[in-house]
């Protein structure tokens, strides 16, 4: 039963956490609680990939790609692996650890994929080599497009990371970067509000997981070939009409690419920390370090 009061409770509560980041030292508050949004969003979306997977072979059968990983990265302290833990507890119920980057390997991968389990790999903070060569940027690539097999389940992947990834490497295409310019300071304050969150029992994915499932299974199932996470925005959209509560500004209506340019952005974070400066000349504008 979607009730009205309790979705909307829900929504506040998931709301509450995003807005933790005004706790945060960040150039743009705003984009930096989209990009967590998105990153949760990713996570919510997660163990339906397999069925999108599905529409996606029936639309192109010829193509192999499978729906995007996604990597959540940014500096220390920008309160990754809590999110991480929040994403856990919001699918679960019940507070649940993210994966280790020890655990990050094609051998330890590959065996969690045969479990059968659409419960998303979640890894945390992960190490700068597994990136590279003979790591996942070796075995990523086949990790949809060989290792799925039509109509059976496949549980998606989502990590978190200081680096971000070479974008022009075997991954390419295949993964959701997520950039994260936000800091917390370590300090008590800062550490009672995420514990407090964590706490809190959120049944916002009952609610969420209800309208993905009427989607997918309906005679005209939400389907975007450039965004994965569409099935799941329009999810949340309804939550929020059922609810009758404004979304915030910071909702996740369309892809964090699409969103906002992440140079400008890091632009504009260096400016602010004046490490350079603009200047315009007749028709030019020059930076000075």
């Amino acid at each position: 039963h979607l009730d009205p009061d309790e979705i909307g409770h829900a929504l506040e509560m998931w709301e509450d956490y995003v807005d933790t980041i005004s706790l945060a030292d960040s150039p743009d508050h705003k984009t930096a609680k989209m990009a967590l949004a998105e990153y949760l969003l990713a996570g919510l979306c997660s163990p339906f990939e397999h069925m999108y997977m599905e529409m996606r072979k029936m639309r192109r059968k010829r193509s192999m790609v499978g729906p995007r990983m996604t990597s959540f990265f940014g500096k220390a302290g920008n309160g990754k692996t809590y999110a991480s833990k929040y994403l856990l507890k919001l699918l679960n119920g019940v507070d649940y650890e993210p994966l280790t980057s020890n655990d990050f390997t094609s051998r330890k991968v590959l065996n969690l994929l045969q479990t059968g389990s659409i419960h998303p790999l979640v890894f945390d903070d992960l190490a700068r080599k597994r990136f590279s060569k003979g790591e996942w940027e070796t075995w990523g690539k086949a990790y949809w497009d060989t290792n799925y097999e039509h109509g059976s389940t496949h549980p998606q992947v989502l990590v978190t990371a200081n680096d971000r990834r070479d974008s022009g490497g075997p991954l390419g295409r295949r993964v959701r970067e997520i950039p994260m310019y936000a800091s917390f300071e370590d300090n008590d304050e800062n550490g009672d509000v995420v514990e407090m969150h964590l706490d809190r029992d959120n049944p916002l994915f009952i609610y969420f997981s209800n309208l993905v499932l009427k989607d997918i299974r309906s005679d005209d199932p939400t389907y975007s070939h450039g965004d994965e996470l569409l099935v799941g925005r329009i999810a949340l959209s309804r939550m929020y009409e059922i609810s009758g509560r404004k979304k915030p500004e910071w909702f996740p209506e369309t892809s964090i690419e699409k969103a906002y340019d992440e140079h400008a952005n890091q632009w504009l974070d260096m400016i602010n920390k004046g490490i350079c400066k603009p200047y315009n000349k007749q028709d030019e504008v020059f930076i000075q370090f």
